[in-house]
């Protein structure tokens, strides 16, 4: 939005010229005035120019005006359209962050450091208690592990590799991934905040 509006105003004239523009055309109405006996057409055209200049000197006084493609446009109104993207686009990212925190963050920490473990291929050697078993089904859920031709239920209560039961999903590569960036970014951000 805000490449747009800018290509709109890229041809403005500056505050100072448009008012010397609008003083010479009362320059030239005064003269016109005087030159002319007092014909009527003449007193007329130079009321017009004059209410015509009545409108348009306050515009020039607040606002700049500037000419593109578009037309005439009123530079405070598109300064604030921009102003107004800008302060959307801040508060759509802090939203996106806060939601990013929330989701990622509805994982503990305990679960995602299994997550990785097995997505590395080489869990290691593993001991099986009702909690884990709870844990392994919540990833399985999520979609962020598979079972290789087993159920949760029926993975030994100990073994050399938990990796030769279980794998990660794409799904759960793309979350881990995530994670760690959003991760990265958030310390990288308190970092420079501090």
């Amino acid at each position: 939005m805000d490449e747009r509006l800018s290509e709109a105003v890229d041809y403005g004239f500056p505050r100072w010229l448009m008012t010397a523009l609008l003083f010479a055309l009362a320059g030239v109405f005064a003269v016109l005035l005087f030159i002319t006996a007092s014909g009527t057409a003449a007193i007329a055209f130079c009321s017009l120019g004059s209410a015509l200049l009545a409108v348009v000197w306050p515009l020039v006084a607040k606002y700049d005006l500037k000419f593109g493609l578009t037309g005439v446009e009123l530079s405070q109104k598109v300064d604030e359209a921009n102003a107004t993207a800008q302060g959307a686009d801040r508060k759509a990212d802090a939203a996106l962050a806060t939601l990013t925190r929330f989701v990622f963050n509805g994982m503990p920490q305990p679960t995602f450091g299994n997550l990785q473990k097995i997505s590395d291929g080489h869990f290691g050697s593993f001991g099986m208690s009702d909690a884990f078993r709870e844990q392994l089904r919540y990833l399985r859920d999520c979609g962020y592990i598979q079972t290789n031709n087993i159920t949760i239920q029926n993975i030994p209560t100990a073994g050399a590799d938990l990796s030769d039961f279980v794998y990660v999903t794409d799904l759960g590569k793309k979350f881990i991934a995530e994670r760690l960036r959003a991760e990265a970014t958030e310390s990288q951000s308190l970092v420079r905040n501090s």
